[in-house]
C-alpha cells in the first residue's frame, strides 16, 4: 500500500502547472470527484493516517495563532454586545412602533439585524471577489494556483474571516438564546459549527481564496430571505399595505428559491465541490487535510439540499394559494395567545350584537362564561 511522504518531505506545489479540463460537464465532474476520493483513500489509508498525520498537517501547517483567535472572540462579543443594544434602544422600540405584531415582537429585531448584516458581507465578498482580481470563476483551478501553507493573505481578505468568524461564534449564542425556536435549530446550530470549523482550518492553512467563494456562495440567499420575512412581519396594516407586502414577500422568495437552486446546489457543486474534491489534488498533489476539508464541504452541501426542501414545500403552498410563511417556524405561544385573542374578539363582537334591550354585552358575556363552566 502506498505510504504518504512526511511532511517535511511533502511538496506543495508542482514543477509544472499539469493539463486539466476547465469545463467538465457535471457528470464528468462527478466522475472525476469519485476517482480521486478512490485513489485518495487508498493512499491515505495507511495505519493511524487519519489521526497522527492529521497532527502533523496541524503542527506543520498551521499559521493561526493565538492573536487571530482572540480577534475572533472579541468581534464575536462586540456583536452580541451591538446586537442587545440595537435590540434595546432602536429595533425593539422601532417594532413597538410599527405595532408589531406580538408572534412576530422577536423575529423582526432578528431579520433586521441578518439583513443589514448579510447586505454588509455579500458586498464586501464582491468586492474582494470582482474588485480586487481575484476572481476564479472563469477557471476555478486557479483558486489553487501558487498555493503555499505560508503564502500571505491579504488584509481584506483577513478582515473578512475575522468578522465571519466572529458573527458565526455570537451566531451560535443566538440561535441557541436569542432567535426564535424553529424545527431546524439543531440544523442551524450544527451548520455554524462545521462553517467555523471550515474557516478556521482553511485560514490555517491558507485555503482562504476557495473560502472566499463559499461565503460569497452562500450570504447572497440570505439578504432575499431576511428582507422577505421582514416583508411578511410587516403585514396586517390594511388591504393596500399587505397586497405591496405579498408582492414584496413573493419576489424576495423567487429569488431566494432561484439563488438557493443556482448558487448553494449548482455553483457550489462546480466551484467548491470540484475545485476541492478534485482540482486539489490534480495542482497540489498530497494535498493537506484534503478527507477532512471535504467531509465538512459535502456536509454542509448536503444541508443545503435538506433546507432546499423547506424551500419547496413553500413554493407548494404558496401555489396552492396560501400566504408564503416560514415552514421552519415551530407553533409558539404568542401564537397561541394570539389566535385566543382573535377567538375572544369575535365572541366579543358576537355578545354585543346579541345582546337584549336592558343587557349589556359584558352581561351577555359573563351568562356565557357561566354556562360553559356549569358544562
Amino acid at each position: 500500500m502506498a505510504q504518504r511522504p512526511p511532511p517535511a518531505e511533502r511538496a506543495l506545489e508542482p514543477r509544472e502547472w499539469p493539463e486539466y479540463d476547465p469545463y467538465p460537464s457535471y457528470w464528468e465532474m462527478l466522475q472525476y470527484i469519485q476517482q480521486t476520493f478512490a485513489k485518495e483513500w487508498v493512499n491515505r489509508a495507511s495505519s493511524n493516517y487519519w489521526v497522527q498525520d492529521f497532527a502533523n498537517d496541524w503542527s506543520s501547517l498551521s499559521a493561526v495563532g493565538l492573536q487571530d483567535m482572540w480577534r475572533i472572540l472579541i468581534v464575536a462579543f462586540v456583536f452580541t454586545l451591538l446586537r442587545s443594544q440595537l435590540n434595546a434602544w432602536v429595533l425593539k422600540p422601532l417594532a413597538a412602533s410599527l405595532r408589531i405584531r406580538r408572534a412576530d415582537y422577536q423575529k423582526f429585531p432578528e431579520g433586521m439585524f441578518k439583513f443589514t448584516y448579510y447586505s454588509i458581507t455579500v458586498s464586501y465578498a464582491t468586492y474582494i471577489l470582482f474588485g480586487m482580481g481575484e476572481t476564479y470563476f472563469g477557471d476555478p483551478a486557479l483558486i489553487w494556483k501558487g498555493w503555499s501553507s505560508r503564502m500571505p493573505i491579504q488584509p481584506e481578505t483577513y478582515g473578512l474571516y475575522i468578522l465571519q468568524m466572529g458573527f458565526y461564534v455570537h451566531a451560535v449564542y443566538g440561535v441557541l438564546v436569542l432567535d426564535a425556536r424553529r424545527k431546524d435549530t439543531f440544523v442551524m446550530v450544527l451548520h455554524h459549527i462545521l462553517t467555523l470549523l471550515l474557516m478556521g482550518f482553511s485560514l490555517a492553512v491558507r485555503t482562504h481564496r476557495i473560502g472566499v467563494v463559499v461565503l460569497f456562495i452562500h450570504d447572497i440567499e440570505d439578504i432575499f430571505l431576511e428582507g422577505g420575512k421582514l416583508a411578511m412581519i410587516l403585514r396586517y396594516r390594511g388591504k393596500s399595505f399587505d397586497q405591496i407586502c405579498d408582492h414584496i414577500s413573493t419576489l424576495c422568495f423567487v429569488l431566494f428559491m432561484v439563488s438557493w437552486f443556482t448558487l448553494r446546489l449548482v455553483l457550489f457543486f462546480r466551484y467548491v465541490l470540484y475545485v476541492s474534491g478534485h482540482m486539489l489534488i490534480v495542482i497540489v498533489p498530497n494535498g493537506p487535510f484534503y478527507g477532512f476539508f471535504n467531509f465538512l464541504l459535502f456536509s454542509l452541501y448536503l444541508m443545503n439540499i435538506y433546507w432546499f426542501q423547506f424551500i419547496l414545500l413553500a413554493a407548494v403552498k404558496i401555489l396552492g394559494g396560501t400566504r408564503i410563511q416560514d415552514t421552519r417556524e415551530e407553533d409558539s405561544d404568542d401564537d397561541d395567545e394570539d389566535a385566543d385573542g382573535a377567538d375572544h374578539d369575535v365572541s366579543a363582537a358576537k355578545d354585543v350584537k346579541e345582546a337584549m334591550p336592558g343587557q349589556s354585552a359584558r352581561q351577555t358575556t359573563n351568562r356565557r362564561t357561566r354556562a360553559s363552566k356549569d358544562k
